[in-house]
């Protein structure tokens, strides 16, 4: 993760026009667009699978004692205005969570599971 940082990375992207990318790639550590070849979205895919055993890496960084580890979060995207919000050590509250794409907000069972994400790896 040193490299995110580094003004001399060598930063490659595989765009599929102006607005949109395939892969981006900051010297060894590569993002995909994982939608972009999923027949559904990864969120979907994923809650479908009942074993936890096939989540090896995942398994490793984190343990399996928590079932929220395998499950997809929730992020206050207009929250977020600048890097100086991510230093924070608490989670937003729940109205933060409001998304203006699906015009609605996360419930108390999702803010909850975030509470104890966060509390667990802060």
């Amino acid at each position: 993760m040193k490299s995110l940082h580094d003004p001399n990375a060598k930063v490659r992207v595989i765009p599929t026009n102006s607005e949109k990318f395939l892969a981006m790639q900051i010297d060894s550590i590569r993002f995909l667009d994982s939608f972009q070849f999923l027949s559904s979205s990864l969120d979907k895919l994923v809650s479908t699978i009942d074993n936890t055993d096939k989540f090896v890496h995942t398994e490793r960084q984190f343990g399996s004692n928590d079932p929220n580890i395998f499950k997809k979060g929730v992020y206050a995207y207009k929250y977020v205005t600048g890097p100086e919000i991510l230093t924070e050590t608490y989670l937003p509250p729940r109205d933060k969570f409001y998304s203006e794409l699906n015009e609605e907000g996360i419930s108390g069972e999702e803010y909850f599971n975030a509470f104890g994400i966060t509390g667990s790896t802060s």
